[in-house]
Order: C-alpha cells, then structure tokens, then sequence
C-alpha cells in the first residue's frame, strides 16, 4: 500500500500519458489471501496527513477474513467489485455488494468465490450527489436508490485482530471480543451501497452529445471551489439517438 504520492517518495513516478492495465491474476487456491491482504495500490495524489487527495487500489482475494476486521483512519473508501459479489459486515450493519464512504471496522465475506475490484479511496472529504442543475428533481443516481444498512450486532468473546489503516501504513491489533457488537445506531453518517442499474441516463435528443459529466454518480468536493477531487463516473447502456453529429470511434476529452 502507498499513501503519500508526494515527489518525496521515491516509490511514486509521475507519468505525462494515461496509463492501462490488464486486471491482476486471482492468487492461487494454495495461498489463502483476504481483502487485507490482498490490497495493492495503482495510482494517486496528495497525502492523508494533508487532508488532501486521492488513492487508488485493486483488491483481490480468495479467503474471506474470519476473526479479523480492517479500520481505515486515512479517508473514504468507494469499493467496486469487478469480479464475485462482497458481502461487507460494518459496525453498523451488513451490505452486499458495497459502494461506500466512513467505513470503520469492516469484515469482508465472499460469498460467490475468489473475487477482485476496485477501491478509490479520498483523504480529507466525502462522496456527495452531484448538483443536478437545469434537470431538476430528479435524474441521474437519486437518493432514494441508495441504501443503508440496518443495525445488526453479534455476541462473540473469540479473539479478533483489528487491522488499521495509519498514514498508509497497516497495524495490528488483539482483542478478546468482536467489533461488531454496536446494537443499535442513528445519524447520516453511515456506509452506503447503490445498484448502478438504478442510475437515470441523460444525453442528447437533437444535436450532438452533452458533457460527461451527465454520467456522474458520486462526486468529491476538493478544497479548490468548483474543482471536484473524484469524480465517479458510469457508462451505462443507452440509447444515443441525436442527428448531425460525427461520433468518431474514439473521442479525446479535454476533461
């Protein structure tokens, strides 16, 4: 794992172009690895102990985690699973298939199998909805399609280790009883899943095509005013039916 991705870090090298890759090898059945364990870290900018910038990670595993959790002190983690469902166990309840930020203690299960994904994750603010502007009310991921989970406790005195996230770096700690033992909970600052089929498609209906930012699920507020942090963006099936335009097959973006 990397978090500072300052030029002061000699493991960080800048790169001029965009950059691809092909998804990273499930490890073999014979080397059991957990979503801990299996975290690796792509890209990023910034610096968790500046409040400011971003990380991100693949993840692959082929274990799930048992009598162990991950706390993460350093920022928001947004998990999109690429391949095999999660089924995430937080402090405040369980989720299946998670997208979320304010994760604390998580124990991640995979049900379906070996699994691997993505996780963007973001120092010093949080995911929020788009201002939706001249669309009104309603469109593109509405609130109401995001869910929460519901205050779910277990009655376990098994010894757990609990792994924390610190400035980039993981510790471990013992205890004798699990973390998930918060029986009930209230507020809005909880994790959070959103089924991207849900999401509302806007475009164009007469002439060429509008921005990409009509395809924004979540965004992330930097400390620059109109200036996002991350942006998450997806790229659903749909119809684009405008008339008098070229769409050449690849179409460079200045943003």
């Amino acid at each position: 794992l990397e978090s500072t991705f300052l030029p002061l870090n000699p493991k960080v090298h800048p790169s001029p172009t965009q950059l691809a890759w092909h998804p990273f090898d499930i490890p073999v059945s014979s080397t059991p690895v957990d979503f801990v364990d299996g975290l690796k870290t792509l890209a990023g900018n910034g610096d968790p102990t500046l409040r400011e910038g971003l990380a991100i990670h693949m993840f692959l595993a082929n274990v799930s985690m048992t009598n162990k959790a991950f706390c993460n002190n350093d920022g928001d983690f947004l998990i999109l699973p690429q391949l095999g469902r999660l089924d995430i166990q937080t402090e405040f309840g369980k989720l299946m298939r998670l997208k979320t930020q304010c994760l604390r203690d998580l124990k991640i299960s995979l049900p379906d199998g070996p699994s691997r994904g993505y996780v963007q994750e973001i120092f010093g603010s949080h995911y929020v909805l788009p201002d939706l502007g001249p669309l009104g009310a309603n469109g593109l991921a509405n609130p109401r399609d995001f869910e929460f989970p519901l205050a779910h406790f277990d009655v376990d005195q098994s010894p757990w280790d609990i792994v924390y996230k610190v400035c980039g770096k993981l510790f471990n700690c013992s205890q004798s009883h699990t973390p998930f033992d918060v029986v009930a909970w209230h507020g809005n600052y909880v994790p959070y899943k959103y089924a991207m089929e849900k999401f509302i498609s806007v475009g164009s209906i007469s002439k060429d095509h509008i921005d990409p930012s009509i395809f924004c699920v979540l965004t992330a507020p930097s400390k620059q005013l109109n200036v996002p942090l991350a942006d998450f963006l997806i790229l659903s099936p749909r119809w684009d039916v405008a008339d008098g335009t070229f769409r050449p097959p690849v179409e460079p973006h200045p943003n």
